[in-house]
């Protein structure tokens, strides 16, 4: 399965760009933006993989993951999984935004805090999702869109013309 054309000069933009943040070489944040199955997903857990190879302190969570662990008070789930993703040395943010819930709310003002807290302190994270800028902002809220997509800090790289790799023959 491989993309041709376009499809393959930004797949290999992408592997090269998860490569420099892995090395050190890049702006603390990365984002890989693109729709299904352009192999956002699949270059972030090779980079999580190659983390727990070198035996780093790596958390890699799921969009969906993060908005049921949050949502639990009662065991103190939500307090541990906060300062977990806050303190922890590399942080792999997989879809992000895909709980679909509102930045003012609970969860949104979550991901502000965290995100916010990674970029003040210019701790590693890579994040990927399939939303627009604009949708991702009504789902985690202006403030930390501002910061995964800040120039000066990080790299976005956009998987626009790819294909669902899952369905190419």
């Amino acid at each position: 399965r491989q993309p041709k054309g376009p499809a393959r000069t930004q797949a290999r933009s992408a592997l090269t760009w998860v490569g420099k943040w892995l090395k050190g070489d890049s702006a603390p944040t990365l984002t890989l933006v693109g729709d299904t199955g352009t192999g956002k997903t699949m270059l972030a857990q090779a980079a999580g993989l190659e983390l727990v190879n070198r035996r780093a302190d790596v958390v890699y969570i799921s969009g969906t993951a993060f908005a049921f662990n949050m949502r639990r008070f009662e065991d103190g789930t939500a307090d541990y999984y906060r300062r977990r993703l806050r303190e922890c040395a590399w942080l792999i943010f997989d879809d992000l935004g895909a709980h679909g819930h509102d930045p003012s709310g609970y969860l949104g003002s979550e991901y502000q805090g965290i995100i916010d807290d990674r970029y003040r302190l210019a701790k590693p994270t890579l994040c990927t999702t399939n939303l627009t800028e604009g949708d991702l902002a009504k789902v985690i809220g202006p403030r930390a869109v501002s910061r995964i997509y800040d120039e000066s800090r990080s790299k976005r790289v956009v998987l626009k013309d790819c294909v669902d790799l899952r369905r190419i023959p």
